[in-house]
């Protein structure tokens, strides 16, 4: 009931049902049903509302969030290739996976911050923003350390450039070691 768990219930059963509905990437360009953000995120989602669930006494509705949960896991590892994590087929290299790994960890050991899988895609992503932008490529050939990171690759919007909140989820990726 609206008094016991009911907009949490609402959205979870809502993300149940359209969890493989076409939806916008992380930065409302490009439309798939498939999005690594969105999915790794969801996951999480679901698995906390299990546990809200069980908290609440509602078993049924927690097994169910966890049966769905199940079947977006065996789609996220369908978006690693060639050694990295990709955002979906249609935008490989983007910057919304890296901030998936953060928001969406359940510490479960799904793409956990020093497998093969995340360490593969900020090297990736590395190679791509330091060879993308001037500031990266000054500072680099002055032995500066780090990289700034943008939104994707070949990202246009405003000239394309690093985002500060991006490199800041990459140093929040690399401090969660």
């Amino acid at each position: 009931n609206k008094y016991n768990g009911g907009a949490v219930y609402h959205d979870l059963d809502w993300l149940v049902n359209n969890w493989q509905q076409n939806g916008c990437d992380l930065w409302e360009e490009i439309q798939s049903n498939d999005f690594f953000w969105g999915r790794y995120t969801m996951r999480a989602s679901l698995e906390i509302g299990a546990r809200f669930a069980e908290k609440m006494g509602d078993k049924a509705s927690a097994d169910h969030y966890r049966g769905v949960k199940s079947d977006i896991e065996k789609t996220l590892m369908a978006h690693y290739d060639a050694g990295f994590v990709f955002e979906s087929q249609s935008r490989k290299k983007d910057s919304a996976v890296i901030e998936a790994f953060n928001v969406g960890d359940l510490d479960d050991g799904m793409f956990p911050a020093l497998g093969k899988e995340v360490l593969g895609t900020v090297i990736t992503l590395n190679d791509l923003f330091c060879n993308s932008y001037d500031i990266n490529k000054k500072d680099s050939a002055a032995g500066v350390p780090g990289i700034l990171y943008g939104r994707y690759e070949s990202d246009n919007y405003d000239g394309g450039n690093p985002w500060v909140l991006l490199s800041a989820s990459l140093a929040q990726l690399i401090y969660r070691q």
